[in-house]
């Protein structure tokens, strides 16, 4: 349940990138698809606020990077942390864009689902569970697999 103060709503964000959390976002958004499309993220950053070591150079030079966006409503909005928000989504950037002019860096990308999306997978699966199948996926990409609830029923031939 959401607490609001007497004065009014006062939301509050926080932007993680590979799981730091970064000062200097200007805006984000977040767009919840269908279950069978990944759900998608956008992220503008100021350049000038941002940590020296998280400067445009650093940001044009990675190859895989993770962005995870928080937004709520703290007890103190002006002093909170990651910890008092909800996570809203953590996947990886598809894009960076650098405008050297109003000196901003954009970040846009998909919740982990673009992973397996994206991903070939060169076999089959005869004779198996579905359970059996999504762990075989998972731990392909490295994932963690304990909550894969065990199914019984074997899809496939037969």
């Amino acid at each position: 349940m959401t607490e609001y103060s007497p004065n009014g709503n006062r939301p509050r964000g926080a932007v993680k990138i590979n799981d730091i959390l970064i000062p200097g976002w200007i805006d984000f958004e977040i767009t919840n698809n269908s279950y069978h499309c990944a759900d998608t993220f956008y992220c503008r950053l100021s350049g000038a606020n941002l940590p020296k070591e998280r400067d445009a150079i650093w940001f044009s030079k990675q190859r895989l990077m993770t962005v995870e966006l928080f937004i709520g409503n703290p007890h103190d909005p002006d002093l909170y942390t990651p910890a008092d928000l909800k996570s809203w989504i953590y996947g990886q950037v598809d894009e960076i864009e650098i405008d050297p002019i109003s000196y901003t860096i954009s970040l846009s990308g998909r919740d982990l689902t673009g992973v397996f999306i994206d991903s070939v997978v060169p076999n089959t699966w005869v004779n198996q569970t579905a359970s059996e199948i999504v762990t075989d996926i998972a731990k392909r990409h490295g994932f963690d697999t304990s909550g894969i609830e065990k199914t019984t029923m074997q899809i496939g031939k037969f």
